[in-house]
């Protein structure tokens, strides 16, 4: 037969007929019988849309009608011709799609399908991008996002989906491309009301599930991957019954998916916007990759199920007025692996970045240069301990605005102990005072805090001294064991505690020099150098903290921030050594509640708390702060250290220190103590008891430091390096 000129009819019983797939081997049949058994809603004029699109094709490529090869024609399959367009109705336009789908994943067609630009082209069915056939290589692409839906003029595509389950289902597929269009679910108001409200309820995340489609296996999703993985579940999605013509069968136990990409996609209106492995099963759904893509007015914006999920990566994309961006513990197996890198993408208005939990382990996974304002928390990092792989978090700036407007959580970054996690120069900014990081091999490096309520000058000298201490505001998990305290390294002004003055200079903590009596020692210290000795020996900092039980308290009482303590029995000797007086930091451990003191009278000590409070009421808080059980840990915020490498004398039964001198032999610098401070060797040397270890009288000019006591026995060289003071005096709030 011979090569029809463009557009000359052609008899359909002349057509030829074809093999529908080399992947499936399905049998043959003509493109007659194919075109009877398209889906039913497609009107008559499709058919002769079809036949022209096919005879055009072979005429201008030039192939035999006699062989199989017109199914490689190149070209874009546009729908637009099919009478796929904004005036036809959602279930129309879905038939109409989900043919184009079909003829090419089953080989019938080889090209690109093509949207047509539009604003809210309706399609209110569900596509499926595959049964379970495996399949390779298709592409649905549009004109381009439209940006949230709503550009009514340039190029782009926008679909408008009215349906409850998912809109695009990609299974079996193998390098499934989508590029270039805007997918608009039906629940953007209602997410957009969440955040409009500007109310607290914002942060619960009962507000969000409320708008409905939270499934675990079958979420109100715009694009998902990987649907139909394992046996049916407990909530699956309806029923589904392919064209007769491919062979397949609906329901679940399909085959998985990879390396699908996505790019210039965007995503409105769902419960979840892009879904990986929503199935109960362990599937692939892996190598997936998102650039330029963006979601809006969703619950979640990317919910990776599977644990063999992995090599996922997201870069150059956005995501605005969503509950949480990134997690793999909301669907399917609850445990997605992740594992890839997350690169240059911008947030705005979320509750929080992560969720991650579940019994997979994110597999050494890199989060990059993240952009983020008005956000509230990091969000949570847990897995199980036999599986952990570290994550590295490194640059970008994160803008906390929805704690001032809100409040502060317990747990700015909540999770298990054994999560190793590095944030590595990370701008923190706007937020109130602390940042709290549950897990305990948090590692903090090269980051900044920029706190809201900071001026060039603290007007509570309490602040201060917490300041230095935490870095700028760093709370980090795991200080009593000198063994497990990691190097934390943030970077920071520090504040002359004895004015309130925020220095210029920028202070890192790996070798810290400013030890003496005007700055205090960063709890996170592993090692110091003397301030005049910056080439000199390092000297280790020692446990930081000690930690007591509430209920060894004969009280404690809230009223609102201010949190009261009474001690059975402190004596200015324990307050001193334990870090009980101004200045001084308390962490509760189930909460993440971080309280700074700011006076002590005898036993009655009063501190504020810095987080975990809300604004509207700040009796109540959003991580259950009790009040009588359980244990705090104890950060002294006063501990200092001399500028010279500088030893002495002990002899048993005298409570003078004798021949106390740096390497140079000058005793000049031991004017820095003062009495009413405190001996902090005194429990590694064993020489004085706590009791006896606070400073009655220091005599430069003679070498001499007089304790409250007598020595148990008698020493030379012993280490004068570690001091505690008083702190400031007691405020009122």
């Amino acid at each position: 037969m011979g090569i029809p000129a463009v557009g000359a009819a052609v008899p359909v019983a002349s057509l030829p007929a074809v093999a529908l797939s080399a992947n499936s081997g399905r049998p043959r049949v003509s493109i007659d019988e194919l075109l009877n058994n398209l889906t039913p809603e497609v009107a008559a004029e499709l058919r002769e849309q079809v036949h022209a699109m096919i005879e055009q094709a072979v005429a201008r490529h030039a192939q035999p009608m006699d062989s199989d090869s017109w199914k490689d024609v190149q070209g874009p399959i546009k729908v637009a011709a099919w009478g796929f367009h904004a005036a036809e109705t959602g279930a129309n336009n879905t038939a109409i799609l989900q043919s184009a789908v079909d003829l090419v994943i089953y080989g019938v067609l080889n090209a690109p399908i093509e949207l047509p630009p539009g604003a809210s082209i309706p399609v209110s069915g569900r596509l499926f991008f595959g049964y379970g056939n495996t399949f390779h290589n298709a592409t649905l692409r549009g004109q381009g996002k439209r940006y949230r839906g709503t550009l009514s003029n340039g190029s782009g595509t926008g679909l408008l989906h009215t349906g409850t389950a998912h809109f695009i289902n990609i299974q079996s597929g193998r390098g499934v491309s989508m590029n270039d269009f805007t997918v608009a679910g039906d629940k953007a108001a209602s997410y957009a009301a969440i955040i409009s409200a500007a109310s607290e309820t914002i942060l619960d995340e009962a507000t969000w599930t409320a708008v409905g489609g939270n499934d675990r296996f079958s979420p109100h999703c715009g694009i998902s991957i990987d649907a139909y993985i394992g046996d049916s579940p407990v909530s699956p999605y309806p029923a589904y019954t392919p064209p007769e013509w491919t062979g397949a069968t609906g329901g679940y136990t399909k085959t998985s998916s990879t390396m699908t990409s996505f790019d210039g996609v965007e995503v409105i209106g769902f419960n979840t916007a892009f879904g990986n492995s929503l199935g109960d099963a362990a599937s692939n759904g892996d190598f997936s990759s998102w650039n330029k893509c963006r979601v809006e007015d969703c619950k979640y914006a990317w919910s990776v199920g599977g644990t063999q999920s992995r090599t996922i990566e997201i870069k150059n994309s956005q995501a605005a007025r969503v509950h949480t961006v990134f997690t793999n513990y909301k669907h399917g197996e609850l445990s997605g692996r992740y594992g890839g890198l997350i690169s240059n993408v911008s947030v705005g208005c979320a509750v929080q970045i992560v969720d991650f939990a579940g019994s997979a382990f994110l597999a050494g996974m890199a989060i990059s240069n993240l952009y983020g304002e008005s956000m509230w928390r990091m969000g949570n990092i847990s897995s199980a301990a036999s599986y952990e792989y570290p994550i590295r978090w490194s640059g970008g700036l994160q803008s906390y605005l929805w704690q001032d407007t809100y409040g502060s959580p317990g747990w700015f970054l909540e999770g298990t102990t054994m999560a190793e996690i590095t944030l590595s120069q990370i701008a923190f900014t706007l937020v109130p005072s602390v940042l709290t990081f549950r897990p305990d091999n948090t590692v903090i490096d090269k980051c900044v805090l920029n706190q809201t309520a900071r001026d060039d000058t603290i007007t509570n000298l309490y602040e201060a001294y917490a300041h230095n201490a935490l870095g700028g505001g760093f709370v980090v998990g795991c200080w009593n064991s000198a063994q497990n305290i990691k190097e934390q390294n943030p970077v920071f002004r520090p504040v002359n505690v004895e004015t309130g003055v925020l220095e210029t200079i920028r202070a890192l903590q790996s070798d810290y020099t400013l030890t003496t009596r005007e700055y205090c020692l960063p709890i996170y210290l592993r090692r110091f150098r003397p301030a005049s000795e910056p080439m000199g020996a390092a000297y280790t900092r020692g446990v930081p903290s000690q930690s007591i039980a509430k209920s060894s308290l004969s009280s404690m009482t809230r009223s609102g921030r201010l949190i009261t303590m009474v001690h059975t029995s402190l004596s200015d000797a324990r307050a001193l050594d334990r870090g009980w007086n101004p200045g001084n930091i308390l962490v509760d451990l189930a909460s993440g509640t971080v309280l700074f003191i700011y006076s002590r009278i005898g036993t009655t000590v009063k501190a504020i708390m810095q987080n975990n409070y809300k604004v509207s009421d700040e009796d109540e808080s959003f991580t259950t702060f009790d009040l009588a059980a359980g244990t705090m840990n104890i950060l002294n915020a006063n501990i200092f250290a001399l500028p010279f490498t500088t030893t002495g004398t002990v002899t048993s039964g005298s409570a003078v220190i004798m021949g106390v001198t740096n390497l140079a032999g000058s005793s000049a610098h031991i004017s820095a103590i003062q009495v009413g401070d405190f001996y902090m060797g005194w429990s590694n040397t064993g020489l004085f008891s706590e009791t006896n270890s606070v400073v009655t009288a220091v005599d430069a000019g003679a070498g001499t430091i007089t304790l409250t006591g007598n020595a148990t026995r008698s020493a030379s060289n012993v280490d004068l390096m570690l001091w505690s003071r008083p702190g400031p005096a007691n405020i009122v709030l």
